[in-house]
């Protein structure tokens, strides 16, 4: 697959086309010979995987225990944001001679795909935005939808712009990560 690439939904499209629902699959990217860690980023126009509970700020902190929440119903009767990916022990880029200071994240939904400081605040760590970052072999990113993309179609979690799926780019690293 090499050290450097794209993984994509299916039906992603460019960004047209529609998250397909009820969906359970992994990509898996292999490990090159020398490399430790791999790290996967997103422009933000490219990552939109339903809003949790229709609230829009709630879709830029898309990580952890925001993601997965089944659809609809109490409490998120505006819809849930069960639709999320898996990078198993995620975590903002911290190279091992550094201490690293982020928690480590398996979920990731919403409206923007990023590394988390802590429980509730996304990173606004330099070097590419958006980057998430994992030691975890096998490298993979897995998908899960479920069946409620348009069941509430006046909230934001039934729109199509937040339904589109997604586009992360990726690159493999020699050096691993320090754990948190």
């Amino acid at each position: 697959t090499g050290t450097t690439g794209n993984l994509r939904t299916y039906n992603y499209q460019s960004g047209s086309g529609v998250l397909l629902y009820n969906q359970d699959y992994c990509a898996c990217v292999r490990a090159e010979r020398t490399t430790c860690s791999i790290c996967y980023h997103s422009a933000i126009t490219e990552f939109k995987l339903s809003v949790p509970n229709g609230l829009a700020p709630l879709g830029g902190l898309g990580f952890d225990t925001n993601c997965g929440v089944k659809g609809i119903g109490p409490p998120f009767t505006n819809g849930g944001g069960f639709d999320y990916i898996t990078i198993p022990n995620g975590q903002c880029s911290s190279p091992p001679t550094a201490v690293a200071t982020t928690v480590t994240m398996d979920r990731y939904c919403g409206t923007a795909f990023n590394c988390a400081e802590d429980a509730t605040t996304a990173s606004a760590v330099t070097g590419i935005a958006n980057t998430v970052c994992t030691n975890s072999k096998p490298f993979r990113v897995c998908v899960h939808s479920d069946n409620a993309e348009y069941a509430n179609a006046a909230a934001a979690e039934g729109t199509l712009p937040n339904n589109r799926g997604f586009q992360l780019s990726y690159f493999q690293q020699t050096i691993c990560q320090a754990k948190p």
